[in-house]
């Protein structure tokens, strides 16, 4: 019986820890300048307003100024990504080279 109380008690405890987890990660990403892109554009979405208009066709309405940080951090993000790739191209390119170079010295030395 004692086990069983032990038991529900770890269950509940945990079921709290992870509640709390969920609660603290979403309140984590309440601004447009922070979190990944992606946390961003749920944000944005999550702000937005609804609008209908007279044929019934329905819009999701952004301020301007949160679709300017949205354009932003993605252009800064795909900057820099690029980036990484441009340096990693650029190692790939002098391995490549190295490469070349000790196949070559290998050939003639033996």
């Amino acid at each position: 019986m004692r086990f069983f109380k032990y038991l529900l008690f770890t269950f509940i405890i945990c079921s709290l820890f992870t509640n709390l987890q969920a609660q603290a990660s979403e309140q984590q990403t309440q601004s447009i300048n922070e979190g990944s892109v992606t946390d961003q554009f749920e944000y944005a979405i999550r702000k937005s307003n609804n609008y209908t208009d007279g044929n019934g066709q329905s819009y999701e309405v952004i301020r301007r100024s949160m679709m300017l940080n949205l354009k932003k951090n993605a252009s800064d993000s795909l900057a820099a990504i690029q980036g990484r790739l441009d340096k990693t191209t650029d190692v790939i390119s002098t391995q490549q080279e190295e490469i070349n170079t000790l196949k070559t010295d290998l050939a003639t030395t033996q």
